[in-house]
């Protein structure tokens, strides 16, 4: 490989095989389709792999599954593999139907990071069915429940 400021030369048995300009993106990568293996190729192609229909799709679902997806579309500077995950987690409706998904993803929401590994084990588990106590109810009076006035 041989590159400067403005190209980048693949070479292979000192023999070139490729020759692109360099992206000036920060933090990003350029993907030539050719470039790319077949699935990988005919996976780009699906209908409704952009961004705003994935938010679309999750959407239509519920308010949550919308959270997440844009969770998962902004995990990584890798676009391709945040649609996947994404796609991957819609595609768990089928399966499992809107409201288990969208409960899965009601709870993932709880915690501090969001994926679709996450979201199915929480459905495979069945922990999306389980019942989750209110926390905003308060704390029964206790003599060794300190308040406020103990952390000044």
């Amino acid at each position: 490989m041989w590159y400067d400021q403005k190209t980048v030369e693949i070479y292979y048995d000192h023999e070139r095989i490729a020759m692109h300009l360099r992206s000036r993106d920060t933090n990003g990568y350029t993907t030539i389709n050719e470039h790319m293996p077949v699935n990988h190729q005919q996976a780009r192609s699906i209908n409704g792999f952009s961004k705003e229909d994935l938010l679309t799709k999750a959407s239509r679902i519920g308010s949550n599954t919308h959270k997440v997806a844009e969770k998962i579309l902004s995990n990584s500077i890798y676009m391709e593999q945040n649609y996947k995950a994404c796609f991957g987690m819609l595609m768990f409706e089928k399966r499992y139907g809107s409201q288990r998904l969208e409960a899965a993803c009601t709870l993932a929401l709880t915690g501090a990071r969001v994926n679709y590994t996450m979201i199915k084990n929480m459905l495979r588990t069945g922990m999306d069915k389980q019942i989750r106590l209110p926390l905003d109810k308060p704390l029964p009076p206790h003599d060794n429940i300190r308040g406020p006035q103990n952390y000044q």
